[in-house]
């Protein structure tokens, strides 16, 4: 079964969406996890999965792709109007 994925890696609609969130939350988010704190703004990712949002950390990579690390669901206001793409993923 395929399902689409809306991914958005833009840097500056994640710099707008990371201002939204706070670094409280984000801060909150990270030690619940028990992971560190994010430092590039190039590893992030926002996905839309169904009716979800959610932002991603990779903090590492392996055979030249990215593991993500979900950190946050967002709230619809925190999500940006620019900068989607469409991925198909099998289930």
């Amino acid at each position: 079964m395929k399902k689409p994925t809306f991914v958005n890696t833009n840097e500056k609609a994640i710099e707008q969406c990371l201002i939204k969130i706070g670094k409280g939350r984000l801060e909150a988010a990270c030690k619940l996890m028990e992971v560190d704190f994010p430092k590039r703004l190039a590893n992030f990712k926002i996905e839309w999965k169904i009716s979800r949002g959610f932002l991603s950390y990779s903090y590492s990579e392996h055979y030249g792709k990215k593991d993500y690390t979900q950190l946050l669901v967002l709230h619809h206001e925190e999500l940006p109007t620019f900068g989607w793409s469409i991925e198909i993923l099998s289930f």
